[in-house]
């Protein structure tokens, strides 16, 4: 897919994010991957969905999920699905987020997940912050 530039598309996956574990509590499903286009510099979106993982019986079932400001964004993801369609699927089996954010690295796609950096031995400073006490993105 042809950007415009400036540019990027973008994921983030929810459990890996600082926050996920907190946010994950309160929601309906188990994990989430969102994806979409924005600027290169991180500031907004032009248009995201995201394929939210929902524990039905024993086992974590994909749905992607898209809001109709997202629809033409989806439109330009023809290789994403394209790919997907060739991913097995059957009763018990169904592919999973980790699995998901690689399918989206191989089309081009960027992590934007927020993580926490990991403490230093010799860091005075809290667990996963940098020296103005946030996270680090």
């Amino acid at each position: 897919m042809k950007l415009e530039s400036g540019n990027v598309r973008y994921f983030g996956h929810l459990k890996r994010a600082w926050y996920g574990e907190v946010t994950l509590r309160e929601m309906p499903f188990v994990d989430e991957v969102g994806f979409g286009v924005g600027p290169l510099a991180g500031n907004g979106t032009f248009g995201e969905m995201a394929v939210r993982w929902y524990q039905l019986g024993a086992m974590l079932c994909p749905r992607l999920e898209v809001f109709d400001d997202g629809w033409r964004t989806l439109a330009t993801f023809a290789d994403v699905i394209k790919k997907l369609g060739h991913v097995p699927t059957s009763r018990s089996v169904a592919i999973v987020p980790v699995a998901f954010c690689a399918l989206l690295e191989g089309c081009g796609f960027v992590g934007r997940t927020p993580v926490l950096r990991r403490q230093r031995d010799t860091d005075g400073r809290g667990p996963g912050r940098d020296e103005s006490g946030g996270p680090e993105r």
